[in-house]
């Protein structure tokens, strides 16, 4: 499984963020301190394994503009199938 595209449209200080596509191979992520890197993985992380219950002290990243946290990843599997998630 390969992460093509990703859209956090409210998540944390990301409001309709939507990066180039990933290329094929392995893609980098950089920037300077609080440019919103960890924000980033900890989206990658709820979409694919699920988002902190609402009692757990983990950060669950209400997003900076108000409502719910929304965003999608697509993936494309081995077989070439793209799913949204």
């Amino acid at each position: 499984m390969r992460i093509e595209t990703l859209r956090a449209d409210r998540f944390g200080r990301f409001h309709d963020f939507r990066p180039e596509p990933f290329a094929g191979g392995m893609t980098v992520i950089f920037g300077q301190n609080e440019a919103g890197k960890s924000t980033l993985l900890a989206f990658v992380r709820a979409i694919l394994f699920g988002f902190p219950a609402p009692r757990s002290k983990e950060n669950r990243y209400h997003p900076w503009c108000g409502g719910e946290v929304q965003g999608s990843l697509d993936v494309r599997a081995g077989d070439g199938s793209l799913y949204r998630i």
